[in-house]
C-alpha cells in the first residue's frame, strides 16, 4: 500500500463504485476507484475514519494476481507484500475494468478479457437492467455503458433457456436513435436498424449518459424529473358523475387536469399528488373497471381504456420512483419510512429495546388487479407491513411473529426481488425495490430464535459458552458486518462483554455505536444487541497469552440474549468438481484469506454439517481451505476445516477427507440447507422413476 502523488497529473478515472473493505477482521464502506496506475478505496463514514480507517492506494503495476468470486463477491487482490480484500457487486464491476488494464500489458492473457475495454476507456455507468424480448417478456442482465461503447450482458437466469438473447456490445457511434418512453421509462434505442428496447431503474440515467456523450437524440425531451412521461384521457368518476380530463405522468407526480368546458363551469378542479404517497391501486366496479388510486385518506377513481395494461405501468412508475429514492439515501428517504412509522404509533406497540433489523419499502400484491405500498420491517421478535396511509387509509397492516413465518419457495422462475411467505396457511407475497442482495440479506435475518434468554438469568455453564474461546465471533451495525475475528475470543469486564480484537483501541468499533454482536459455537450462534461504550488495551495479564497489539471492545450488558441452533440437515451423496485454495492468517489473531495454492478437488457428500472431498492435494488435520461450490444457480464460497484424513487410493493417487463447515453465516447456512433439501428431493425423485423404470420392465417380461 502506498500513497498518491500529490503533484501527479490528475488521471481519469476508468470505473468507480461502492463496495466494502476488509481490514482484517473489520470491513467499512467507500468507493472503489481505478485509474491506470492505482486502485484506490475510500471510506465513505465520518465513524469509520475517526476509527482509523484510512484511504487505501494500491500500484496496479504492483499488482501480481487478483481472484473474485464467492457469496460475498469477494475481490482478494494481491501484491508481493500484502493482500486486500474488497466485496460487493461494486467490486466485481470495477475488477472487470481492473482484469482487462492488467492484461493489456501481458502477452498471455486471454483476449477476451484484453479486448473487453480498450486503453483509457472509461466506465460511467454499470448495474442491473432488462432487455424485453416483446412487449410483456424481458430478459435480465448487465449493463456496462463507457465513454466508448454500450455493452448489454444477459444474466445465467433461467430466462435464457427460454428466450436466446446474445450480448450487444456496440460503438456508441453507431447508435442512430434513443428515446424515454411509457410509464414504464423503456429506453428506445436503435443500433444498426435494430430496435432493442431495455427498463428497469437505470434507464433515465442511462438516457442522459448517452445524450450528454451524443446529444443528437429526441431533443424534445427534458430533464428525466420534469418530463411528462406520458398523458391518458380518462374520466374522473364521483359516484354517478364522470369528468373528462388528462392524467399526465412524471417520474415525481401524477397530475389530473380537466378538459371539459361544462366541468370547469361548474368548478370542477384539478389536482395532483406525490407518487411517493401512494398506498393502494387497484381495478374496482363490473363490468366497467375503473382504476382506483388511494393517496392517503382520499380516493381517485378513473374509467379509461385498457385499465390492465395502465395499472401495471403505474406499478412500474411507483416501484421505480421509491428505488430512486433508496438510491440516492437522501434524508428525504429517511423520512418517509419515519413518516409511515409515526403514522402507525398509535395502533402498534413498539418495546423500548425492539431492534429493527432490517426495513425497505415494498409493494403487496393482493391478487392480479390489487396491490398496496407500504414498509415491509424486520425486528428481531416479528415482521411488519405498515401501508403507507396509516390507520387513517383504512389500510389493515401486518404483525407476525418470527415463529409463524415460513418461506415459500417460488422455484428457480420466481422474481430475485420478491419475498414469498405464508402465516398461518395464508400468503403474502412482496416485491421490494431497495437494493440489491435485500431478499437474501431478509431470509438470512428471519429466524426465530430457539432460546431467548434474559442476561441477568443466565448461570456459570451458559457464560462459559459465550465467553471464552469461540469459532467467531461478528459485529453488525445497521446490516453491515464491522468485524469478522475467526476464531475469537470473548470476555467479561465490570461494565459489560467484552471481544478481543487485533489493533490500538479505537481502532475497530466506534464507541458510541450500537451493534449487534454474534458469537459462534458448535451448537450454534448466541447473539445479542448492545452499544460500544469503551475501547481499552488488552491486560497483560489473565485474559491471552500474547496481549501486545490487541485491545478489548467493551459493549453494555444486554438486556437478552438469543441463541439460533445449528440446523440439522441430510447428508447427500453427489458428484462435484470444485475448486479449493489452502487459506493462511493475514496476521496474529487477524481474519483469515485464500493463498495462491489452489488445487483441484471432488465433493463426495454435502450437508449443513460438511462435505467428503476427494484431492490430490496433501492436507493436515487442522488445515482451513476455502471451496467455490456451486448451489442454486450460484457460486458459495465456503470455509472449512480438515477434521479427518482417509487413505491413500492407489489407483489414481487421490486422498480423502472429511471437512467440517464451523464458520457459516446464517445467509450460507439457509443456501446450503435449501440446496440440500433440493438434492434429496430429486434423488428420491430420481429413486421412484427408477423403481416404476424397472417394474414395468418386469411386467414386460
Amino acid at each position: 500500500m502506498t500513497s498518491q502523488p500529490s503533484n501527479s497529473v490528475q488521471q481519469p478515472t476508468l470505473s468507480e463504485a461502492h463496495c466494502l473493505f476488509h481490514r482484517g477482521p473489520l470491513a467499512h464502506p467507500g468507493v472503489l476507484s481505478l485509474t491506470n496506475d492505482y486502485l484506490t478505496f475510500r471510506p465513505t463514514r465520518t465513524l469509520d475514519r475517526i476509527a482509523g480507517a484510512k484511504d487505501v492506494v494500491i500500484p496496479t503495476k504492483d499488482i501480481t494476481q487478483y481472484s473474485a468470486g464467492g457469496i460475498n463477491d469477494n475481490v482478494d487482490i494481491y501484491t508481493e507484500d500484502e493482500t486486500f480484500r474488497f466485496s460487493g457487486r461494486g467490486a466485481l464491476r470495477v475488477n472487470s475494468r481492473l482484469s482487462s488494464l492488467l492484461a493489456q500489458g501481458d502477452e498471455d492473457a486471454e483476449d477476451s478479457i484484453r479486448l473487453l475495454f480498450e486503453p483509457d476507456e472509461r466506465v460511467l455507468q454499470q448495474g442491473r437492467i432488462e432487455l424485453f424480448v416483446n412487449d410483456f417478456m424481458a430478459v435480465r442482465g448487465e449493463l456496462t455503458l463507457t465513454d466508448r461503447r454500450f455493452r448489454f450482458t444477459p444474466g445465467s437466469g433461467i430466462d435464457r433457456m427460454f428466450w436466446e438473447t446474445g450480448q450487444i456490445d456496440a460503438r456508441l457511434d453507431t447508435l442512430e436513435d434513443w428515446r424515454l418512453t411509457d410509464l414504464r421509462r423503456l429506453l428506445r434505442m436503435t443500433i444498426d436498424g435494430e430496435e432493442h428496447v431495455f427498463g428497469g431503474s437505470l434507464t433515465p440515467e442511462l438516457y442522459n449518459h448517452i445524450e450528454r456523450l451524443i446529444g443528437t437524440g429526441d431533443t424534445t425531451q427534458q430533464g428525466t424529473n420534469e418530463v411528462v412521461l406520458d398523458t391518458w384521457k380518462v374520466q374522473l368518476r364521483r359516484g354517478p358523475v364522470a369528468h373528462n380530463g388528462d392524467l399526465s405522468f412524471t417520474p415525481t407526480t401524477i397530475s389530473y387536469t380537466p378538459t371539459g368546458l361544462l366541468d370547469a363551469m361548474v368548478g370542477v378542479k384539478g389536482f395532483s399528488f406525490a407518487i411517493e404517497d401512494i398506498s393502494r391501486i387497484a381495478l374496482r366496479g363490473w363490468p366497467d373497471r375503473k382504476l382506483m388510486i388511494r393517496v392517503g385518506h382520499e380516493i381517485h377513481n378513473f374509467a379509461l381504456p385498457d385499465p390492465s395494461e395502465k395499472l401495471a405501468a403505474i406499478e412500474q412508475l411507483i416501484r421505480d420512483r421509491q428505488y430512486q429514492l433508496a438510491r440516492r439515501q437522501t434524508p428525504d428517504h429517511e423520512h418517509l419510512h419515519q413518516r409511515c412509522l409515526d403514522r402507525w404509533t398509535s395502533t402498534i406497540e413498539f418495546d423500548e429495546d425492539e431492534y429493527i433489523v432490517l426495513k425497505t419499502y415494498a409493494c403487496e400484491r393482493q391478487g392480479k388487479a390489487e396491490i398496496r405500498f407500504g414498509w415491509l420491517i424486520l425486528s428481531r421478535s416479528r415482521v411488519l407491513f405498515l401501508p403507507i396511509g396509516g390507520p387513517a387509509s383504512q389500510e389493515r397492516h401486518m404483525d407476525a411473529p418470527l415463529e409463524q413465518i415460513f418461506r415459500l419457495d417460488g422455484g428457480p422462475r420466481s422474481r430475485q426481488d420478491q419475498i414469498s411467505l405464508s402465516i398461518d396457511d395464508k400468503t403474502a407475497r412482496f416485491l421490494v425495490s431497495d437494493r440489491e442482495g435485500i431478499v437474501d440479506e431478509f431470509w438470512s435475518q428471519c429466524r426465530s430464535p430457539s432460546r431467548i434468554i434474559a442476561w441477568d438469568t443466565l448461570g456459570p455453564k451458559s457464560m462459559a459458552r459465550i465467553l471464552g474461546q469461540c469459532r467467531f465471533v461478528r459485529i453488525i451495525c445497521l446490516g453491515d458486518t464491522l468485524v469478522d475475528m475467526t476464531p475469537g475470543m470473548t470476555v467479561t469486564h465490570e461494565a459489560g462483554v467484552a471481544a478481543v480484537l487485533p489493533g490500538e483501541p479505537g481502532s475497530s468499533v466506534p464507541t458510541g455505536t450500537v451493534v449487534t454482536v454474534e458469537i459462534g459455537q458448535i451448537e450454534g450462534i448466541y447473539q445479542y444487541d448492545s452499544k460500544v461504550i469503551r475501547s481499552i488495551p488488552t491486560p497483560l495479564e489473565g485474559v491471552i497469552p500474547n496481549p501486545l497489539g490487541t485491545h478489548l471492545l467493551i459493549t453494555r450488558f444486554p438486556n437478552e440474549l438469543r441463541l439460533y441452533n445449528q440446523r440439522d440437515s441430510y447428508r447427500v451423496g453427489l458428484e462435484m468438481d470444485v475448486q479449493g485454495s489452502l487459506m493462511t492468517e493475514m496476521a496474529d489473531g487477524g481474519s483469515w484469506m485464500s493463498t495462491n495454492q489452489h488445487f483441484a478437488s471432488h465433493v463426495l457428500d454435502l450437508s449443513i454439517g460438511g462435505c467428503g472431498l476427494e484431492t490430490a492435494y496433501e492436507l493436515n488435520e487442522g488445515d482451513r481451505v476455502s471451496l467455490n461450490l456451486p448451489l442454486l444457480d450460484e457460486w458459495v464460497d465456503i470455509r472449512a476445516t480438515t477434521v479427518r484424513i482417509g487413505g491413500e487410493d492407489p489407483s489414481n493417487g487421490t486422498f480423502r477427507y472429511g471437512l467440517e463447515f464451523r464458520e457459516l453465516t446464517m445467509a450460507q447456512e439457509d443456501i446450503l440447507h435449501k440446496a440440500v433439501m433440493t438434492m434429496q428431493r430429486t434423488a428420491l425423485a430420481d429413486d421412484d422413476e427408477n423403481e416404476e423404470g424397472e417394474s414395468e420392465v418386469e411386467i414386460e417380461s
